[in-house]
């Protein structure tokens, strides 16, 4: 069928089928004879308009096969039957007519001639009237919420509404999008969305109007943005690591901020294998650990933060860990070999309370000692078992156990210092 597009829509229109005889000579497009030949047509095939105070028309027709043909014209007018000019289209079975203004009505005929000079009645009519242009406002959007501006923390549910005032146009939908990505359409008012878990980050919200035949709008930007509730990245000075040993759980964090180490991790130290967070680094030989133990977040009686020696970074290696609870109990254990029971004495050790809570550890060839101390001048001696055999080449640091897999514990330790 034939088809007209106007401002990226697509029109359909009848297909006119029209048979013409021929009459003869003619003076002046009369036609005075009624000698001729047979014309069968296809009436309009495509009207293409543009969006312009005046437009185009393209014609098409069929061509005729059982006479022989010259060329073709073809007549248009303000009226039926009553055409004012014509176009030579010479052999071609189309021609395109501009000037047409738009909201007239115009009216299309075709004919054909013989190189003779005969001239073929007029086909069947058929007529088109030029879209008229759209003289009124364009719809106005306005995204009403969030403001620009607005501060949410993660994760956040942003809710998105958006205004509009039509202006006569006809109104299909509204789409929101955060900077290029089309989160979500309304099709009907009041237009609303509501963006869940939006992580950290960012956004440049609008609104997107479309109308009429696909035309688009937009509203202004509205940009947001949502704060992080995670830690803060891993910053610890060299050589500082940090690890989770075996599978706390829940993924540790370390960083340093003026003298100060806060740590969180998950986990337990227990039997025949450890998990929690570990701020760490090499220690080959002798050596030894202190550590002022700052706070220590209340996660239950069987979280302990403190400082240890490990011979690898196996959950189930050989080790030797002092810490405090949070209630202030001293812990200190070993194990003597790898994946062996650890051993372990808590209430023969006493009491410390952050931040006078201080813990060492202190290794030379095989022998491990265990101290603890208020103010991290006077010590106190609470272990130093004959059993524990290492590597020469192990690890040493800050060791964190929430005491449950589904929990991280933040501490934080001072006055840190290592030998050598």
């Amino acid at each position: 069928m034939p088809r007209f597009r106007q401002n990226a829509g697509t029109f359909r229109i009848p297909v006119h089928r029209f048979q013409v005889n021929f009459f003869g000579w003619f003076t002046r497009l009369r036609l005075l004879s009624n000698r001729g030949f047979f014309l069968a047509a296809w009436g309009l095939l495509a009207l293409e308009g543009q969006a312009l105070a005046q437009s185009t028309v393209t014609l098409a027709w069929n061509a005729v096969t059982n006479s022989p043909v010259a060329g073709y014209r073809v007549y248009r007018g303000g009226a039926s039957r009553a055409y004012t000019n014509n176009v030579n289209a010479g052999a071609s079975t189309e021609t395109t007519l501009t000037g047409l203004i738009a909201g007239a009505t115009y009216f299309f005929a075709v004919t054909a001639y013989t190189g003779a000079g005969l001239e073929s009645d007029y086909s069947t009519e058929i007529n088109y009237t030029v879209p008229a242009t759209n003289t009124a406002s364009p719809p106005v959007i306005t995204l009403t919420s969030p403001a620009n501006g607005d501060v949410y923390a993660e994760p956040a549910s942003l809710n998105l509404a958006a205004s509009v005032t039509t202006n006569g146009h006809s109104i299909t939908k509204v789409q929101f999008f955060g900077g290029s990505t089309l989160l979500a359409e309304d099709l009907t008012s009041p237009f609303s969305f509501t963006w869940t878990n939006v992580l950290a980050g960012t956004y440049n919200l609008t609104a997107r109007l479309v109308y009429d035949a696909g035309s688009t709008v937009d509203s202004a930007v509205s940009a947001v943005s949502v704060a992080s509730s995670r830690p803060p990245p891993v910053t610890l000075p060299p050589p500082w690591l940090t690890t989770d040993i075996g599978n706390p759980g829940a993924t540790g964090t370390a960083n340093y901020n003026s003298g100060v180490y806060t740590v969180a991790g998950a986990g337990n130290l227990s039997d025949p294998t450890d998990n929690f967070s570990f701020v760490y680094q090499a220690l080959t030989g002798d050596g030894e650990i202190r550590a002022q133990l700052n706070s220590i977040q209340n996660t239950g009686s069987n979280a302990c933060v403190g400082v240890m020696m490990r011979e690898t970074l196996a959950a189930n290696s050989r080790d030797a860990f002092i810490g405090v609870s949070p209630a202030g109990l001293v812990r200190a254990q070993w194990r003597s070999s790898t994946a062996a029971t650890t051993t372990a004495a808590s209430s023969s050790f006493g009491s410390l309370m952050v931040p006078n809570a201080w813990v060492r550890l202190k290794r030379s060839a095989n022998k491990f000692t265990f101290y603890t101390s208020a103010d991290g001048v006077n010590w106190n001696q609470v272990a130093s078992p004959n059993n524990l055999r290492m590597a020469t080449s192990g690890y040493f640091g800050l060791a964190l156990a929430s005491g449950n897999s589904a929990i991280l514990n933040t501490s934080s330790f001072s006055n840190v210092t290592v030998v050598p």
